[in-house]
């Protein structure tokens, strides 16, 4: 049974959940598939370097993050991907590339997309690229707190 820092949150708050064991998978994409989760359900979280630190970025797993939009956001004049070397030291127990969609719990801000507000759930990696957590999106805001904009674009 997965036991960490988020599970760990869930409990506290009582806020019902889904651990979902499925094949190792390294695609939101994949993990959607093996999930039985439609593409705009699984909330994949993408780490973006600003010039004020690190944010995450939470959209749909058929989306990608439109950089400029998002720029725009953060009133930033450039945003890039996060090199996956430092994923590791922000995330330590995580597994890189499976992070949660839970950036308030590693000092982290999170934007999410409009599109998976839309949603009553979603699913997401737990942490590992074998464990995904479905729950209300309703829930998921009310523990995160995210920022709502629109900055996922259909690849």
């Amino acid at each position: 049974m997965l036991k960490n820092r988020l599970t760990d949150v869930l409990d506290k708050k009582a806020i019902g959940y889904e651990v979902i064991h499925h094949r190792p998978d390294y695609s939101a994409l994949e993990t959607a598939q093996d999930t039985h989760t439609a593409g705009q359900e699984f909330a994949k979280a993408v780490l973006l370097s600003t010039p004020a630190g690190p944010v995450m970025a939470v959209l749909p797993a058929p989306c990608i993050v439109d950089v400029e939009r998002f720029a725009k956001i953060v009133s930033a004049d450039e945003v890039h991907l996060l090199p996956e070397g430092a994923m590791g030291d922000l995330f330590p127990d995580c597994q890189v590339g499976a992070e949660p969609p839970f950036g308030h719990l590693y000092g982290v801000p999170v934007y999410v997309d409009e599109g998976l507000a839309a949603e009553e759930y979603i699913t997401f990696n737990a942490g590992s690229h074998d464990e995904a957590i479905r729950l209300r999106f309703r829930d998921y805001e009310g523990l995160e707190h995210p920022t709502r904009a629109s900055f996922a674009i259909a690849r």
